[in-house]
């Protein structure tokens, strides 16, 4: 079965919390179908981006200027009612905590069949059969059992599952998942991916990959968003991203990575320095403190462009950059785009 796909778009976003610009014109879109990852260190701007779109913001939080549209629908515009159509039904979000996510007071099951009865309406005993199917399908044993207990009786991987089940249920047009294999072991992790994949293809719903783990991001995603500071300083299609990064701190990010070369085990890198808060956001390149590329041209804020054929980071890649099969959309936000690491 096929779902009606829009095209979202996120257009010079702009998000303020007690003065301080937290996202700082902000351009995103996906495409029906597509999977785009939104990858950065805590701090940088990822979920209050995602929270944005389903106007799940903190009360402090304001949006100043900017646009989200999907298709043709204003979601900034919205009335509550329109709201609560768009949450759980066109749009789903797996949350990053499922402890602060699931209500104490509710039984698992009823969590899961609330957007079937709202959105579907459903008969209680209907949707109480598709939930439980539904928590076979992420990986909860003993299904029946599990749906009449609530969240203080689960692990905390086993909310996490019940969270995504309870996002998946109405097979969304899109899917924000906002870290959605945290707390999650190896093999529950790649069944929750299989099943975020299989409503891709089943559906053609599209997904918003918000993480840090870029083995997830280069196994699921097919273009790639890097923030820092509130902006998107990199965005291209993945394999662009992974074989020849742009910006310096794409590729810090990606040397951060572990990986064998030959028999030689490499040490683990690591990006000196932490994510300042908004209130101390640099004026110009963000993450000219933390850069060892930056010089007085830094002090003025660059804009996305195209980045290089072969950017100078190729030295530092994952694979061998193959410039003649990427579109024109790799871009990013640097002035020394053509310089290598030291």
């Amino acid at each position: 079965m096929s779902v009606h796909s829009d095209r979202l778009a996120l257009q010079d976003l702009r998000l303020e919390i007690r003065g301080n610009k937290v996202l700082d014109g902000v351009d995103l879109h996906i495409d029906p179908g597509e999977v785009v990852a939104v990858v950065g260190e805590s701090g940088c701007g990822k979920s209050l981006t995602a929270m944005s779109i389903v106007r799940l913001l903190p009360a402090i939080a304001r949006v100043t200027s900017g646009s989200i549209t999907l298709g043709t629908r204003d979601i900034l515009a919205m009335s509550p009612r329109e709201l609560r159509h768009l949450r759980g039904n066109r749009i789903s979000v797996i949350f990053q905590e499922p402890a602060a996510s699931l209500d104490p007071l509710r039984s698992v099951g009823e969590q899961v069949t609330e957007s079937l009865r709202i959105h579907r309406g459903l008969s209680a005993r209907v949707a109480g059969q598709q939930a439980i199917r539904m928590l076979e399908e992420v990986g909860i044993s003993d299904a029946p059992y599990r749906a009449r207990q609530y969240p203080h009786e689960l692990s905390g991987g086993m909310c996490q599952r019940v969270m995504i089940a309870a996002a998946l249920i109405c097979q969304p047009q899109l899917l924000i998942a906002d870290e959605p294999t945290t707390a999650l072991d190896p093999t529950i992790q790649a069944q929750i991916l299989d099943l975020m994949r299989a409503l891709r293809e089943r559906t053609g719903a599209s997904i918003l990959l918000i993480t840090h783990d870029m083995g997830v991001v280069a196994d699921m995603a097919d273009r790639v968003a890097v923030m820092y500071g509130g902006r998107v300083v990199e965005t291209g299609p993945v394999d662009a991203i992974f074989s020849a990064p742009a910006h310096p701190y794409t590729r810090l990010l990606l040397a951060t990575l572990p990986r064998l070369d030959g028999a030689r085990r490499t040490p683990l890198k690591t990006i000196a320095g932490t994510v300042p808060d908004a209130a101390n956001w640099l004026p110009g390149c963000r993450f000219r403190d933390r850069c060892p590329l930056a010089d007085a041209a830094c002090t003025q804020t660059p804009v996305l462009s195209d980045a290089p054929t072969v950017a100078g980071a190729s030295a530092h890649s994952l694979a061998a950059p193959d410039s003649s099969t990427w579109p024109d959309a790799h871009r990013a936000a640097c002035w020394h785009m053509d310089r290598s690491l030291p």
